[in-house]
């Protein structure tokens, strides 16, 4: 996104508002897409009749250093495998694995 200046305003604007990019939106550098946050993700969930089990980072922090990760791997996969359920960090993730049950 920064390399190649996709990092526009109004992408920034849209992102943060609806969270939906649609391909022909100004300043979208990719597909159709959506962004949301854990807590809008746990709210859903809860809102359709499922209980949150786990709220996973797949990837976390790694996607920071990507060129590094696999120099550093031992040492990245302990960490992320601590931290990889923190609240305060399933942000920094590009993706995320929900784990729900359903409520009876």
């Amino acid at each position: 996104m920064l390399n190649n200046n996709y990092l526009k305003e109004s992408f920034i604007e849209k992102t943060l508002t609806s969270g939906v990019m649609k391909s022909g939106d100004e300043g979208n550098f990719w597909i159709e897409s959506n962004y949301f946050t854990p807590k809008e993700i746990e709210n859903f969930v809860n809102k359709v009749g499922f209980k949150k089990i786990s709220n996973i980072a797949t990837d976390g922090i790694g996607r920071l250093f990507s060129d590094k990760v696999n120099s550093y791997f031992d040492i990245f996969k302990n960490y992320h495998l601590a931290s990889c359920q923190d609240e305060s960090l399933l942000g920094y993730s590009n993706h995320g694995l929900y784990i729900v049950k359903k409520i009876d």
